[in-house]
């Protein structure tokens, strides 16, 4: 089974950064995925609204 996991990041380094405090407002997102406990891969997206002034959460959850 695979399990992909959205992790709100303050940079943009992956597994290396630093853990946002939220989630709708982080600058990217480690996109890690998981088999049979494992990490399988890793890829970093920006947040492209990061910088809404209202719903940001909202719309991160409906883009990906």
């Amino acid at each position: 089974m695979l399990l992909k996991v959205a992790v709100p990041c303050k940079g943009s380094e992956g597994l290396e950064d630093i853990i946002s405090e939220v989630f709708g407002r982080a600058n990217s997102f480690a996109i890690v995925e998981v088999s049979e406990g494992k990490i399988q891969s890793v890829e970093v997206l920006q947040n492209p609204a990061v910088s809404y002034q209202h719903g940001a959460g909202s719309i991160v959850v409906k883009i990906w």
